[in-house]
């Protein structure tokens, strides 16, 4: 009689904290991107104190991490996996750090406010690298629909009584 093989759990490789914190370090000093983003930032009058600005943390939530306005950009070190997820997440949320500081009546918890700026940091950040290069239509289409149905999405998503995080 055979054994049965036990199918274990393929674990995905997340970063440590330290590692994390490194190529955190490195991304802001050397990514052209993330450079070109921070200089314009503060080049709009918000002061960025990159120690407190950028917060590694073990998230519970199935997310790579998110900007809080007036907090800054968390990175959840347990759910990045290499440097490209780490930079794209920084390009997108940094976008909305952007749009937080050069739009003096941003609010956040208008859904308009909140969808256009998800719409522009997808656009800008470079979320549909990957299928532009593959199926540019295809990309095109999803933004397309995520425009049209932004306000419904919105409400369906985000709850307001809760802690508001912008991802």
């Amino acid at each position: 009689m055979e054994k049965k093989k036990k199918k274990t759990k393929s674990r995905r490789k997340i970063m440590t904290p330290e590692k994390c914190q490194s190529e955190l370090n490195d991304v802001l000093r050397n990514n052209p991107t993330i450079t070109f983003l921070l200089d314009k930032i503060e080049s709009s009058g918000c002061a960025i104190d990159r120690a407190k600005f950028f917060k590694i943390e073990k998230c519970s939530k199935q997310v790579c991490g998110g900007f809080v306005p007036e907090k800054g950009v968390s990175v959840c070190h347990n759910h990045i996996q290499t440097r490209t997820e780490m930079e794209n997440l920084l390009a997108h949320e940094l976008i909305h750090a952007y749009d937080d500081c050069t739009r003096r009546k941003m609010d956040w918890m208008d859904v308009r406010h909140h969808a256009c700026s998800e719409v522009r940091a997808a656009n800008l950040s470079g979320d549909c690298h990957w299928c532009v290069r593959c199926c540019w239509c295809w990309c095109c289409c999803w933004l397309l629909r995520f425009c049209e149905n932004a306000l419904v999405l919105a409400n369906s998503f985000f709850t307001f009584d809760e802690t508001f995080v912008i991802f």
